[in-house]
């Protein structure tokens, strides 16, 4: 509600619905670009050049999430805005589990600070009501938390369902996958309060990438995406967009 709210001061509910209008753009331009879901993946490769911005930049996470949606609540702009409102805000509840889990390491962590924060950041109040991007806040958090639940439990089931969560988080974003950073500090401290007890932590880190690369190899099997090419192809893709920017407005030198 105060994400809606805030969002629409401006112009009313068409501040949420309008970003969902620029087709062009926007992952919702799109839905449908093949027969099915499956196809997409299948020649995401091949198609990519030709997508929306958003689209051809990243992997078909967000796009196929919205496509599944709209089978339910419809192609409507202002529909679509207010499922990723409510998908994204479900963020709230796992940032409290993944809180809670922090603190029993670190007592001084509150995990209600934690939510309030998350929920009245103005950044973050616009951002959740007004971009796609908000939709993989909560496969973010889920990771988060199951990761710290693996290391307190010493938990193999839940390393390996954090590792599969890691994948489908970067299966929405390409720089997500720089969340490892706080898998590679937050096992350092980890070994630190175990006094270097390494065997255990490499473990779970051993079946956190298993299950990472599995969930990639069985899509890869089954649908037939290709996601390093994609990937590779979204860089050269990012590139290129660059060169055309700076050749429309040059950007002045760092020194």
């Amino acid at each position: 509600i105060l994400n809606i709210s805030i969002a629409s001061l401006r112009n009313g509910l068409f501040s949420i619905a309008e970003p969902y209008t620029r087709s062009k753009y926007e992952y919702v331009g799109d839905i449908g670009v093949t027969p099915s879901i499956f196809k997409l993946l299948k020649d995401y490769h091949l198609i990519q050049p030709n997508l929306s911005l958003h689209a051809k930049l990243a992997p078909p996470g967000p796009l196929i999430l919205l496509w599944v949606s709209s089978y339910i609540f419809g192609r409507n702009p202002l529909n679509l805005a207010i499922f990723t409102i409510v998908f994204g805000s479900t963020a709230v509840i796992l940032i409290y589990l993944w809180a809670r889990e922090l603190s029993k390491e670190f007592r001084t962590i509150n995990p209600i600070l934690f939510c309030i924060l998350y929920a009245t950041t103005p950044g973050i109040v616009i951002f959740t009501a007004t971009a796609s991007e908000i939709l993989y806040m909560p496969i973010l958090f889920l990771t988060l938390y199951l990761f710290e639940k693996s290391l307190n439990k010493n938990s193999f089931l839940h390393i390996c369902i954090a590792g599969f969560s890691f994948a489908v988080l970067t299966f929405f974003k390409f720089t997500l996958l720089s969340i490892a950073i706080y898998f590679l500090v937050r096992g350092i401290l980890y070994l630190i309060s175990q006094k270097g007890n390494l065997p255990p932590l490499a473990k779970l880190a051993f079946f956190m990438l298993v299950s990472f690369i599995g969930f990639y190899l069985v899509l890869h099997l089954f649908t037939g995406y290709k996601p390093l090419e994609v990937f590779f192809q979204a860089y050269s893709l990012f590139r290129r967009d660059m060169k055309e920017i700076e050749t429309i407005s040059p950007r002045y030198s760092l020194w």
